[in-house]
């Protein structure tokens, strides 16, 4: 993505690309609250939040760089 915008004539698939992000983000979320909904243990709800809250964090932290 950064290779893409060092050239201005790459405009037009940067847009793209941040739209097939955004995409795969909202179905990520969708599976997320899909798997908090199946489970009943409060531990593994628990889990889950700490997993997913890591995860979001590196990928949050790596798209800044």
């Amino acid at each position: 993505m950064l290779s893409l915008l060092a050239d201005f004539e790459n405009e037009k698939q940067v847009r793209i690309e941040v739209v097939q992000l955004d995409q795969l983000f909202v179905k990520m979320q969708e599976a997320y609250d899909m798997y908090l909904n199946a489970l009943d243990d409060d531990n593994e709800i628990e889990l889950t939040h700490q997993w997913y809250d890591i995860r979001d964090n590196d990928v949050t932290i790596k798209a800044k760089n």
